[in-house]
C-alpha cells in the first residue's frame, strides 16, 4: 500500500575507517540508516528521479532530493528521499538484445553537432534503458506540492551550476529516428544551464559523457516571488560515476588519503619494476557487443606476493579501482574519443612487502596502439580537466529590449501548412509560449496545441494548423523564465489565419527586489590525508539498495506533517481526464492486489497525487491526438496504423502537454511475493466499429523490425500482457484507430495466475467532423520536454489557462504592442523512449549481458497473422452514437456532470413550460 512520502531527517554521520575492514561502508538493511557525502547511496540498473526538486515546508524552500523505494516487513511501500548531495548514480554496463546501450555513437545529423564529430562515442545513462533497467534510468523532476500560485508566473527553474569532471556533459532527449532533438542542460555551452520544471514532472533523457570517470555536478532550483524577491535553493551537487567498477565496490572511499598512509618504503626491496600496460582490447577476448571500443590495462608490481588496491585515475579523478592479487590488476574501460592524461597508483596492504607506487601521468588516446608506463613519481595528480567546464552563478538578466515578434505566414500550395518564426529583441531572452487554439472558449482541451521554448533568441518551424484557421480562439501566455527581469503576459483572441499575421508581444519591466546570493565554486574535493597506518584492505560490500533485491531497502525518512495527506476518490460519478501523468498501477490492497489510477494531473486535486478506481474515471482524448500515417511510417510493423494517409489518434510514450501521459505502474509492490513476477494483461471489452486500439514501444537506438515491440494489440488473438520483474514504472506509445468508446480489461496476472479482480479501463475519443488537427503526422518528428500542464486555477472541464499571468510588481499588465492576430506553433512529442523497467541484480548476481532481456513477453511481439479478437458491444464511429446523446453530453460537461446535466434538464424543462403558457395565452 502506498504511504505518504516522507522527507528526510538529515543525519551527518562521521568516523574513521580501521584497520583490518574494507574501507567502504556497505548500504545496511534498516529503513533508517544514515546516508552523507562520506557515506552515498548509489542508483544503478533502476529508475531514479534527481535532481528532483521539492518544497520544504519547515524553511518555506526549495531542496533537491532524490526518491527511491522502501518496503516494509509486510511489503508495504514507501517511497523515502535523500538530499541529492549523498547519493551517486552509476553509468555501467547495459545493453538491449545485443545493442549496447551505455555507449553512444554521435549521428551524422546537422542537429548532433553540439555532441562532437559524427561516430565519437561517449558514455550514456539512455533515455531508454536496457535490458534489466541497464546501466540506469535516470531523469530529473518536480514534486506535486511546490506552492506556485507564490511565484511570479507561477514559473520555477532546474538550474546547473557547475560541472567537476574530466568531460563534457549533455543532457538531451533524441527522437525515434535520431534527427531532432530537446537540449536541457549543458557543460560547457553556456546557453543551456536554465530549464523551466513542471509540478508532478519527471523525464527520461539522455545524459552523455565525453569521457568516463567521476563527474560532480551542482544545481540549484530558481524562482521569484510576486514581488519579484528570488526564491532559490541552495547549491546540491549530485555525483555521477561513469564507467568503472560499482561505487559500492570501492576499496577506498579516499585514495589519496589511504595512499598517503601507506609506506614509500619497505625493508625488502622490490623484485622488479612495477609497470602498467595500457592497449587496445584484441579482438579474441571479446565476450560482449560493445567490446571493441573498451582498452585494456595490465598492471605487475613486480612481486607476485602484493596485494592491494590498484586506482587508475583520469585528469586526475578516479576512474576505477581494480584489486591486485598475486602483484597484478587487470581490468578494461571505454575511454571515449578523447585525449586524457592517466595515472596508476598502487596502494598495498600492511602484509605487502612493496611499498606505495605511483606512475607519472602519461597522455592517452584509445585508437594510439600499446603503450607501457614505468616511470614512477612520488605525487598524485590532482583533477584538472583539459577543457574545464566554466561555472554560472544564478543571474538576473536585465534585457534592453523586452518585445518579441511572432510572425507566420502560409505555405505557398501545401494547405493549412505555415512557417511560424519567433524572435526575441534581446537575443538573451529566454522564455517559453504554451497555449493554443479552441473551437469554444470554455472548453476543456484545445483542439490545436502548441509550445515553444525559446533559449536562444530565435527559432523557427513549419506547422500544420490547417483545422483551426477560421474562427478559433486563440490563448496561450508568455513567460519569461526566472533568470529574465520582466513579467510575463496573457493573450486571448479570435483569429483568422489564412491571410497570415505578425505580431509584437511587449513584456513589462520586473526588477530583481534583492540581491542573488554569491556562489563560491568549490572544485572536487581531493580529500585530506588520512591517520598514519590507516591501510587499504580488499573486500566485497553489500548491495542491498536500489535496483538489487526488493525488500531489503535503506531508508532515511522523518515526518512530513505538514505536507496534506493524498486526497481519496468519493464520488461514484466519472470523472474525466483529459491531460497529464497518469500510471495504471498495481498497489496491494485490504484483499489482495488492486488496479487502480494514480492521477498526477492536478485536475481535479490541489498539489496531491490521487489514487482513482477505474470504474470512476475515463480517460479522454481530445482531438489534439489526431494523426495521420505518413511515408515515413510505410514499413510494415506500422501497418496497424492503417495505409499511408489513414488517420489515428496517439497518447505518445514521452509526455505531449496537451494530452494524458498513461503509464503502467508496480513501483508499490514487494517482489519477494511474486518470484514469477507481475503482468498487465489487457483484453479488449468493447471497441467502435472498426476500431483496434494498440499499445506498443519504439526503440531510438534498434534496427529494423527490433524498433517496435508491440505490448498488446486488440485485434490479434492470444494474451497481450506487460512483464515485470521488478518494481516497473514504464510508459507507452496509444494508438485508436477510430473515434469513440474503447474499454479494455486490465487484470494483474503471476505465474499464469490471476491475483486481482478485473478492472475496466476506458477511453473516450473525440473527433471534430471535419478537417485535420494542427499538430505534426510524423511520428518520427515528435517531440517536446517531458513535463505536467498544472492548472490549478481551472475549474474541472473548464481548461483555464494556470497561473497569474500578465502581473507585475505595482499590478501592472502585460500588454500586446500591435493587437494583431497571431499564428502559433504546433509542438508535439517524441513517441517511444522510457524503458521497461525491470528489477536490479540481487547481491552477488552476475552483471547483465547481452541477449538476457527481462522484458520477454513472447505473445505480444509478433505483429502478423493472427485472428481477431471478438468483441461485443461495438458502437458507432462518434461520441453520441458511442455513448448516446446523454452520455455525450455528460462527458463534455466533466467531474461535477451529473449535477450539470440534472439543472440543465430542469432549465430546459422550465423554459419549455414558460412557452406553453405563453403560447396558449396567445391563443386565447
Amino acid at each position: 500500500m502506498l504511504k505518504r512520502l516522507k522527507k528526510p531527517a538529515i543525519t551527518a554521520i562521521t568516523g574513521i575507517l580501521i584497520l583490518g575492514t574494507p574501507l567502504v561502508a556497505a548500504q545496511a538493511n534498516e529503513e533508517n540508516s544514515n546516508y552523507s557525502n562520506a557515506n552515498k547511496y548509489t542508483f544503478t540498473r533502476t529508475h531514479v528521479d534527481a535532481p528532483k526538486a521539492f518544497w520544504n515546508y519547515e524553511n518555506n524552500q526549495f531542496e533537491l532530493l532524490a526518491t527511491y523505494p522502501v518496503y516494509d516487513s509486510e511489503g508495504d511501500y514507501t517511497e523515502s528521499t535523500l538530499p541529492i548531495d549523498y547519493t551517486v548514480n552509476w553509468v555501467g554496463k547495459g545493453w538491449r538484445g545485443t545493442n549496447p546501450v551505455h555507449l553512444y555513437s554521435i549521428p551524422d545529423q546537422n542537429w548532433a553537432t553540439f555532441l562532437g564529430e559524427p561516430g565519437k562515442l561517449l558514455y550514456a545513462a539512455p533515455q531508454l534503458a536496457g535490458d534489466g533497467n541497464a546501466p540506469i534510468w535516470s531523469g530529473f523532476g518536480a514534486d506535486s506540492d511546490i506552492p506556485t500560485e507564490k511565484l511570479r508566473d507561477g514559473e520555477f527553474s532546474l538550474n546547473l551550476i557547475a560541472v567537476d569532471g574530466p568531460g563534457k556533459v549533455e543532457y538531451f532527449i533524441s527522437s525515434a529516428t535520431g534527427n531532432s532533438v530537446r537540449r536541457f542542460f549543458s557543460s560547457h555551452d553556456l546557453k543551456h544551464r536554465e530549464t523551466l520544471l513542471e509540478l508532478s514532472q519527471h523525464t527520461h533523457n539522455y545524459t552523455t559523457f565525453t569521457k568516463p570517470g567521476t563527474y560532480k555536478i551542482t544545481f540549484q532550483v530558481y524562482a521569484r516571488d510576486k514581488a519579484g524577491n528570488p526564491i532559490i535553493s541552495k547549491p546540491q551537487t549530485q555525483e555521477w560515476r561513469v564507467g568503472g567498477n560499482d561505487p559500492r565496490h570501492d576499496y577506498t572511499k579516499n585514495f589519496r588519503a589511504s595512499f598517503a598512509a601507506a609506506p614509500s618504503e619497505k625493508e625488502s626491496s622490490r623484485t622488479g619494476t612495477p609497470k602498467l600496460q595500457v592497449q587496445p582490447k584484441p579482438p579474441k577476448t571479446y565476450q560482449n557487443p560493445g567490446d571493441q571500443h573498451y582498452t585494456d590495462f595490465h598492471f605487475e608490481t613486480g612481486n607476485s606476493a602484493d596485494k592491494g588496491v590498484l586506482v587508475l585515475t583520469i585528469d586526475g579523478y578516479q576512474l576505477l579501482q581494480l584489486p591486485v592479487e598475486n602483484g597484478v590488476a587487470t581490468g578494461s574501460e571505454m575511454l571515449g574519443d578523447e585525449t586524457s592524461n592517466y595515472q596508476a597508483i598502487f596502494i598495498p596492504t600492511p602484509d605487502s612487502p612493496s611499498p606505495r607506487w605511483a606512475s607519472a601521468p602519461f597522455s592517452y588516446q584509445r585508437n594510439q596502439g600499446a603503450v607501457e608506463q614505468r616511470q614512477e613519481t612520488t605525487e598524485i595528480s590532482y583533477p584538472a580537466p583539459i577543457q574545464p567546464a566554466p561555472v554560472q552563478p544564478l543571474q538576473a538578466v536585465e534585457l534592453k529590449d523586452l518585445r518579441v515578434d511572432l510572425s507566420f505566414t502560409p505555405i505557398a500550395g501545401q494547405d493549412g501548412k505555415y512557417n511560424v518564426k519567433v524572435t526575441a529583441k534581446d537575443p538573451r531572452f529566454k522564455g517559453r509560449i504554451r497555449g493554443g487554439f479552441q473551437a469554444k472558449p470554455r472548453q476543456s482541451y484545445y483542439d490545436c496545441f502548441f509550445e515553444i521554448s525559446l533559449e536562444t533568441g530565435a527559432t523557427e518551424q513549419e506547422v500544420d494548423l490547417g483545422y483551426c484557421e477560421k474562427n478559433f480562439y486563440l490563448k496561450f501566455d508568455l513567460k519569461p523564465y526566472p533568470s529574465i527581469n520582466a513579467n510575463g503576459l496573457h493573450y486571448d483572441k479570435t483569429l483568422d489565419l489564412t491571410k497570415g499575421y505578425t505580431e509584437t508581444l511587449q513584456l513589462t519591466h520586473a526588477p530583481l527586489t534583492s540581491e542573488l546570493p554569491d556562489y563560491e565554486h568549490q572544485p572536487l574535493n581531493p580529500g585530506t590525508p588520512a591517520e598514519p597506518g590507516t591501510q587499504v584492505i580488499p573486500g566485497d560490500p553489500l548491495n542491498n539498495q536500489p535496483g538489487t533485491k526488493p525488500g531489503n531497502q535503506p531508508g532515511n525518512q522523518g515526518d512530513n506533517t505538514q505536507r496534506p495527506a493524498p486526497e481519496t476518490e468519493k464520488t461514484a460519478d466519472k470523472l474525466r481526464l483529459t491531460r497529464g501523468h497518469l500510471d495504471i498501477a498495481a498497489i496491494s490492497g485490504k484483499t489482495g492486489l488492486e488496479v487502480v489510477i494514480k492521477d498526477d494531473t492536478l485536475e481535479h486535486s490541489h498539489h496531491n497525487r490521487v489514487e482513482r478506481q477505474l470504474a470512476t474515471t475515463t480517460l479522454f482524448v481530445p482531438p489534439a491526438a489526431k494523426q495521420t500515417r505518413s511515408v515515413e511510417q510505410s514499413q510494415p510493423y506500422f501497418d496497424f496504423l492503417g495505409k499511408v494517409g489513414d488517420a489515428f489518434y496517439l497518447l505518445p510514450e514521452v509526455q505531449d502537454h496537451q494530452l494524458l501521459w498513461p503509464g503502467f505502474s508496480t513501483e508499490a509492490l514487494d517482489y519477494r511475493n511474486y518470484p514469477q513476477g507481475v503482468d498487465f494483461k489487457v483484453t479488449p471489452k468493447q471497441l467502435p466499429t472498426g476500431g483496434r486500439a494498440v499499445g506498443f514501444s519504439i526503440d531510438p537506438l534498434a534496427t529494423g523490425t527490433d524498433q517496435l515491440k508491440v505490448f498488446f494489440d486488440t485485434e490479434k488473438a492470444g494474451d497481450f500482457t506487460l512483464h515485470t520483474e521488478g518494481p516497473t514504472h514504464r510508459h507507452l506509445n496509444w494508438v485508436f484507430t477510430q473515434p469513440g468508446t474503447y474499454k479494455l480489461q486490465v487484470d494483474l496476472v503471476s505465474g499464469g495466475k490471476t491475483i486481482s479482480a478485473p478492472q475496466e479501463l476506458v477511453f473516450q475519443i473525440t473527433e471534430k467532423t471535419s478537417g485535420t488537427v494542427g499538430k505534426l503526422s510524423n511520428l518520427d518528428e515528435l517531440l517536446a520536454p517531458e513535463v505536467t500542464i498544472s492548472d490549478e486555477n481551472a475549474n474541472p472541464g473548464e481548461g483555464k489557462l494556470s497561473n497569474e499571468t500578465g502581473t507585475q510588481t505595482g499590478g501592472a499588465q502585460g500588454v500586446v504592442a500591435n493587437p494583431a492576430p497571431v499564428a502559433p506553433v504546433t509542438y508535439a512529442t517524441l513517441p517511444g523512449n522510457l524503458p521497461l523497467a525491470t528489477p536490479g541484480l540481487v547481491p552477488g548476481a552476475p552483471e547483465t549481458k547481452p541477449n538476457q532481456n527481462l522484458e520477454a513477453s513472447p505473445a505480444t511481439d509478433e505483429l502478423q497473422g493472427a485472428a481477431p479478437i471478438p468483441v461485443t458491444n461495438q458502437v458507432g464511429n462518434s461520441p453520441a452514437v458511442a455513448g448516446g446523446f446523454l452520455a455525450t453530453v455528460k462527458s463534455l460537461l466533466g467531474a461535477n456532470s451529473t449535477a450539470l446535466l440534472l439543472s440543465s434538464l430542469g432549465i430546459l424543462m422550465f423554459v419549455a413550460g414558460l412557452f406553453l403558457i405563453f403560447k396558449k395565452s396567445h391563443k386565447s
